[in-house]
């Protein structure tokens, strides 16, 4: 019996040996299609798809069996990676069909954060998602259309090459990211051509395409601000050629310290955060997953079943080294693989500080990277615990006050969605941009962060050029996001504890001493933006919120945060030290100053006609009074952004 149950067991491997080879075979086979007859020398799109083992058809469809062109291009598309065609194409049961339903729920091809912001604009409702816009009969409401042909011409739903100018590089579903050059002709009947790249080593240009208006991260990242200059400095007798698309021009400035070293997006943003993780998550909030500490203190681990991806993305990327059985580091919140993140090859004594290894995924290079899971004293200081990285290493980020948009209802505009021209034409503009210091509030999950101006001013004039105030709708708010400018040195202490500006107060001059007031240097009342907070005002001094929250939500400090902020201020001068004992309970610290058991310090002095001007104003900022001392807002000295003071 056992004898017979051996020679079934080598039977059945024969056959499963001989079934595979057969499978090999097939697959070096040449493809016979119609298509091939005509585009007879086409080069192979990606060493992962070529057409001797894929044809044409499993991705353009169109009828494989003719050799007649009309027919041939009966039912073809031109682009595979158009949503509306994926589960056709690239998402088809053999290829990648959880991908391509991934890509659908994400948040760049559902758009709901950005939806629900419009329909909150005019206080309206409608399909909070782009395939609910697309599956709509009937005209679109105001919010709809604004989408529609505006801000759809960035996000995934949008067919490649609908829209005018710029409009129509971006889009395409798949094709947004993962073509990385176009179709080179070679001959008028196409029999020769390199067929568009497809690669999974995304370009820093393909995302840029897109994110380089809105929040600009794309262009901090590099070293450039969009600039009001128009075209200054003059270059050989002519305007600059720092030139953006949309006739923009851009300002050098400080790159991100990540760009310097030649990473790109793809180096931090996993493939969960941008394909989405197939739960079509509500706003960007719920698709964002890696942070900075899964970097900067890695956590290690062999990969499991849970790493079939990570293996495989590391296999298609070609220059990183395959995953296999290596160590690779995850990040914290879903536990996506960083295939790319490995520990470094000799041990390390100390499982709390040692050596990662980045490996670049455009170009394989390796950037060692050293960690110490440990708390430093500048990170551990007592009422830092909820700074976010980029509170601190974020100096500078571009900001945009007030985006005028103006709806007129006598022209007509294409419809991104529809691909087809509809009445009615909008058009964006803005107050202005300013580069500056960003805000620091607190997000919705408790932490200090950059918050950036969300302030949208709509007008809408009828046929007739008729402003129709009914229609008209307006929003002041603002919104938490990385500006993607970090830098390995951290702000000044006084740019946080002192600064206006980073307080959320606005930009002005805030004057400290028994009766603490601001200054706006921006006169909003004047203006014609209808609103009295200064644009970058998020609070007064006395803790009341200015303006509204949008996108992410969060708040501004409250009265008591910026009293203990503010508090820490007149210290800074001589405690330097992020180790100062005075900073382990400033608390205690106080006490002892106000019971008078440090007589050495300059700010115990008992008489006021000791202590210096700049003492004088620093000793007492205890109460906190909303709107200018008696005497008008100019008597007095004032505190400049400097930390200086101005007579």
């Amino acid at each position: 019996m056992s004898r017979i149950l051996a020679y079934l067991a080598i039977l059945i491997l024969a056959l499963v040996l001989a079934g595979e080879e057969h499978f090999r075979r097939a697959a070096r086979r040449p493809v016979r299609e119609g298509c091939l007859s005509c585009h007879s020398a086409v080069e192979d799109p990606d060493p992962s798809h070529r057409l001797a083992a894929f044809g044409c058809t499993p991705c353009h469809l169109g009828n494989g069996y003719a050799f007649d062109a009309a027919r041939a291009h009966q039912g073809m598309v031109r682009n595979p990676g158009d949503l509306e065609y994926a589960a056709l194409t690239c998402g088809r049961q053999d290829c990648h069909p959880e991908a391509a339903v991934r890509v659908k729920g994400s948040v760049m091809a559902s758009n709901r954060g950005i939806l629900r912001r419009l329909y909150a604009l005019w206080g309206a409702a409608g399909p909070d998602d782009a395939p609910g816009l697309l599956a709509r009969a009937g005209p679109r409401g105001l919010a709809e259309d604004y989408f529609a042909k505006l801000c759809a011409g960035c996000h995934l739903w949008k067919r490649r090459e609908a829209g005018e100018q710029e409009y129509s590089r971006r889009g395409g579903g798949c094709s947004a990211c993962h073509v990385v050059s176009d179709t080179q002709r070679r001959d008028a009947e196409l029999r020769s051509f390199a067929h568009a790249r497809l690669s999974t080593r995304i370009p820093l240009e393909n995302c840029v395409r897109c994110h380089n208006r809105s929040a600009r991260v794309g262009l901090t990242y590099q070293g450039r601000c969009e600039d009001d200059g128009y075209g200054t400095p003059h270059e050989s007798g002519g305007s600059s050629r720092r030139r953006l698309s949309g006739g923009r021009f851009f300002q050098r400035i400080p790159a991100d310290v990540h760009f310097a070293a030649g990473m790109v997006c793809i180096d931090c943003h996993t493939a969960g955060e941008v394909m989405g993780h197939g739960d079509a998550p509500e706003s960007l909030e719920g698709q964002l997953d890696v942070a900075c500490r899964d970097c900067h203190q890695p956590r290690f681990s062999r990969p499991d079943d849970s790493a079939g991806e990570a293996r495989r993305l590391a296999e298609l990327n070609r220059v990183t080294p395959r995953l296999g059985r290596a160590p690779a580091a995850r990040t914290g919140r879903r536990g996506d693989w960083l295939y790319a993140l490995r520990p470094a090859p000799q041990p390390q004594a100390d499982p709390d500080k040692g050596l990662a290894v980045l490996y670049r995924k455009l170009d394989g290079e390796p950037l060692v990277l050293p960690f110490d899971r440990r708390p430093q004293p500048h990170h551990a200081l007592p009422g830092h615990e909820r700074l976010s990285c980029t509170a601190c290493h974020s100096p500078l980020m571009p900001q945009c006050y007030g985006c005028h948009v103006v709806l007129r209802r006598g022209g007509r505009q294409m419809d991104l969605l529809a691909g087809r021209e509809t009445p009615g034409r909008w058009e964006e503009g803005r107050s202005f941009v300013r580069l500056e210091q960003p805000a620091l509030a607190v997000t919705r999950e408790g932490r200090v962060a950059p918050f950036s101006p969300c302030q949208v001013f709509v007008s809408v004039f009828g046929k007739g050029g008729e402003y129709l105030a009914g229609e008209s709708a307006a929003s002041a708010g603002m919104t938490p996001f990385d500006p993607h400018g970090t830098r390995k040195a951290a702000r000044t202490c006084l740019d946080c504890h002192l600064e206006p500006k980073t307080l959320g107060l606005g930009q002005g001059r805030l004057r400290p001493g028994p009766e603490r007031y601001f200054l706006s240097t921006y006169d909003s009342a004047s203006s014609n933006l209808g609103m009295l907070p200064p644009p970058g005002g998020l609070v007064a001094p006395d803790g009341e919120p200015l303006q509204g929250f949008a996108g992410r939500g969060g708040r501004p400090f409250a009265r008591r945060e910026l009293d203990a902020i503010l508090a820490v201020a007149p210290c800074l001068p001589c405690h330097t030290d992020y180790a100062d004992p005075v900073y382990a309970d400033f608390s205690a610290s106080r006490r002892r100053l106000r019971d008078g058991a440090t007589p050495g310090c300059p700010l115990a002095a008992p008489e006021r006609g000791r202590a210096s001007a700049v003492q004088r104003d620093k000793v007492s900022w205890d109460t906190v009074s909303h709107g200018a001392p008696p005497g008008g807002p100019n008597s007095g000295p004032s505190l400049g952004r400097d930390g200086n003071i101005m007579e």
